[in-house]
């Protein structure tokens, strides 16, 4: 994107490109002017207000949240998971592959994880600007800090004469923490002096948006029924609105439950067992307690508390359903307060609550998801315990975050403080290389940013997807290509995929930019660049040793500096483009072809059919071969008629009638076409890029797999296809058979009828009467 802004600048400067023009452009009015598409290795692609993002970053065992409350494994993951974001909202895998490449582990307090080179870590400077210190020695003061330079931090001291200059330099420097993006590789890159102030982070307080539920029961309000479900989660019984409690120790939770359970218009009924010094509370809307009752006088009545679990779906299953789980934050503090109150202690600056793993680790599982989409973080246990001669599994939580005061805990001897600087939620870390590994990858939808099952931020690396949509569906036209690499980095992933994209959809010729050059010291950086880019071109059959390489900056082109970089850099990448990149052949000259769009018997004269010329030119007299099906035949040219005039000639982006020599209607039909002979073939197979459509865009809203059976239009005929994967060597299956909205994929098509098709031609695919779909031929199969 900073290239494409450089190249908008110079040029316009400069008085615009200077793009070779058309011969006779007058002639011709339907030809268009060259296109050059800029493909990057870094750039996000938007549409609308979604985009894709590419990963191929993890390692197989690292685990992500999800929305439900759960975990999932990189291996685990495949087309339709759905993952959690860091604000909330879904991530959803539009496809997953895997292999083996050179992997790094992250560690940091409270996990780890594997990743490759060009994995993003997401990563913040919690104290950018350090206090004044003196050197008495030397006889001066300093102030250390952490800036972004183009992105990258950079470490600086700058140098005083008095304390007083060094405290009002300090004063006037921006406090706020400093957050950026870098991958693995360039952190890797950068001082030590640097690393050391670096941190990765947790998720803040997620926000879910409005709630799906209203908790409120007579005049209890929402957080006040949270609270109490949260206490149910701890100490009720399943199918029952029953609590237990210690009777000596919990009489603020029983004040409480008292007075809520009056909100809501019921009776709390407590039976106090003297044996085990603990008392059983029971909310009903009967004021007197039932079981109290002969069982022939006993009155059925409302339990409105029981029915709302029961809406909630946690009567007979303890859990906490997704409705609290995304709730807002004020009503999940009081949940987890509740929580807390009934089956939680606080100690030595932490929370702590334990559960049976055999009973409630599914319980244990969503509370510990609720504290930290409040922020909290959470450090989780396992540990055997015995009670006489039966052993249990524990699973334990030790938790605090910066919520802790607002968290609306009764109990005095369970209420917490705030957070404290132990359980900051910026974490340093380490990275080390650790050779070559397997890896999971997986596409996912809306930005790259999604959270670990620990909810750290994590970041895919950006990718192409949309911009293969482009590229299919024929938004751009598209004659040659820059492609962009970075001088620092060299080649990333998504290169090798852009240069392949460019082999399907047939561009030739392209030009590289290697940008970023006022960042590399040593010329033999550049020079090594440039060699392997040469023989990157090379393996996906492009003229790897003629190929015009430009070295450059965007940036000093935009901010005007280091010329040789900057401007005169973008001037050269023009002129090697408008040099390497030939113009598109024009379709005058290219072989005579028209898509048959109607069919017409004029008595006396023969059958007309009409059409637009789509390339090439005819004259009357001129043999032509109709294809498609059907077997080809020859006819020859008696006429051209356009808007009722007689004419002696037909060229490219005419609505012509041609008067056929011989031919009878019944062996014409819409679909065909007319085109010089031998120039074009009819086929059935082929295999095909394809994109298909969302809903939100106006496609499917469902999936399809093999054997899907839609209509293909190409040119003017509608034909039926059937779908169908490709298999790998052996006839293997692809890892992901459902294609989802969304998804860019190659497969193959068998057409019912043979018509004239050629390697590069775009269609639209459609079911029902509307659009689902646009691919591009990139193989004849037959």
């Amino acid at each position: 994107t900073t290239l494409t802004a450089a190249i908008t600048k110079v040029l316009s400067e400069g008085g615009g490109a200077q793009f070779r023009d058309y011969a006779d452009i007058d002639k011709a009015p339907e030809e268009k002017a060259r296109g050059i598409t800029i493909s990057t290795a870094h750039v996000e692609y938007e549409t609308g207000n979604r985009h894709y993002a590419h990963v191929d970053c993890f390692g197989p065992n690292v685990e992500f949240a999800t929305p439900e409350g759960g975990v999932v494994r990189a291996a685990d993951v495949k087309q339709g998971s759905v993952l959690l974001g860091p604000d909330g909202s879904q991530r959803i895998v539009q496809k997953a592959w895997g292999g083996e490449k050179i992997m790094y582990r992250v560690v940091y307090a409270g996990g780890e994880f594997t990743c490759t080179g060009g994995h993003i870590l997401c990563l913040r400077v919690d104290t950018p600007v350090h206090p004044p210190q003196a050197d008495i020695q030397r006889g001066y003061h300093s102030v250390a800090s952490v800036t972004l330079e183009n992105g990258v931090p950079a470490y600086h001291r700058a140098y005083f004469k008095s304390a007083t200059e060094a405290e009002a330099h300090y004063d006037a420097q921006s406090k706020a923490p400093v957050v950026f993006e870098i991958t693995v590789e360039q952190f890797q890159q950068l001082p030590a002096t640097v690393r050391e102030h670096i941190r990765m982070f947790r998720a803040d307080t997620l926000e879910f948006g409005a709630p799906t539920v209203d908790l409120a029961i007579g005049d209890a309000t929402q957080e006040e029924v949270a609270w109490m479900i949260g206490v149910w989660l701890g100490d009720g019984s399943c199918g029952d609105a029953r609590f237990t409690f210690h009777s000596d120790k919990d009489g603020e939770i029983l004040t409480k439950l008292s007075a809520i359970t009056s909100k809501m218009g019921m009776y709390l009924h407590t039976y106090k067992y003297s044996d085990r010094n603990s008392v059983c509370v029971s909310l009903s809307s009967n004021a007197v307690c039932q079981s109290d009752v002969a069982p022939e006088d006993r009155l059925e009545s409302a339990n409105p508390f029981r029915a709302k679990l029961s809406e909630l779906g946690v009567l007979d299953v303890k859990s906490i359903p997704d409705a609290l789980r995304r709730h807002s934050v004020a009503v999940r503090c009081a949940l987890a307060a509740g929580f807390i109150d009934a089956d939680g202690t606080y100690s030595k600056g932490q929370f702590d609550l334990e559960q049976s793993k055999a009973t409630h680790s599914v319980l244990f599982n969503n509370f510990v998801w609720v504290l930290r989409s409040l922020g909290f973080v959470c450090h989780i246990h396992q540990h055997d315990a015995s009670s006489g001669v039966v052993e249990h599994v524990k699973l334990r939580v030790r938790f605090n975050g910066h919520l802790a005061e607002e968290l609306p805990i009764v109990s005095a001897r369970k209420r917490g403080s705030a957070l404290v600087r132990n359980w900051a939620t910026s974490v340093p870390f380490t990275v080390d290389a650790i050779g070559e590994h397997e890896f999971c990858g997986f596409e996912v939808d809306v930005d790259g940013r999604m959270l670990l099952a620990d909810f750290v931020v994590a970041h895919n690396c950006p990718g192409h997807a949309d911009y293969i949509k482009n590229m299919i569906t024929g938004a751009a036209q598209m004659d040659g290509a820059i492609i962009v690499v970075s001088a620092t980095d060299g080649q990333m992933p998504q290169t090798r995929e852009h240069l392949l994209l460019a082999k399907q959809v047939g561009i030739k010729k392209l030009v590289v930019f290697i940008n970023k050059a006022d960042a590399i010291d040593d010329e033999e950086m550049l020079e090594l660049v440039e060699m392997e880019m040469r023989e990157l071109l090379s393996e996906y059959g492009f003229e790897g040793d003629a190929t015009p390489i430009v070295s450059g900056s965007a940036l000093c082109a935009l901010e005007g500096r280091v010329p040789n970089l900057g401007v005169e850099a973008i001037h050269k990448l023009m002129a090697a483009v408008d040099a390497w990149i030939p113009t598109p052949e024009r379709d005058l000259d290219k072989p005579f072809l028209m898509p048959v769009e109607d069919i017409f018997s004029i008595a006396g004269r023969g059958t007309v059919v009409t059409g637009r010329v789509e390339r090439g030119r005819i004259t009357k007299g001129q043999e032509l071969e109709v294809v498609g099906y059907g077997a080809p035949f020859k006819t020859t040219l008696t006429g051209v008629e356009m808007f009722h005039k007689q004419l002696e000639e037909g060229r490219a982006g005419d609505n012509m009638g041609a008067l056929l020599r011989g031919v009878k209607r019944e062996a014409l039909t819409r679909g065909q076409v007319l085109a010089a002979p031998g120039t074009i073939k009819a086929h059935k197979n082929f295999i095909a890029s394809l994109y298909v459509l969302t809903e939100e865009e106006g496609g499917r809203h469902t999936p399809f797999t093999d054997n899907y059976r839609p209509q293909l239009f190409v040119r003017t005929c509608d034909v039926t296809a059937v779908l169908t994967h490709v298999r790998g060597p052996n006839g293997e299956d692809p890892e992901n058979m459902m294609v989802m909205p969304g998804d860019n994929v190659t497969m193959k098509c068998e057409l019912l009828a043979e018509i004239a098709i050629e390697t590069g031609m775009r269609f639209t695919i459609r079911e029902g009467g509307r659009t689902v779909g646009t691919g591009v031929v990139t193989e004849l199969t037959e």
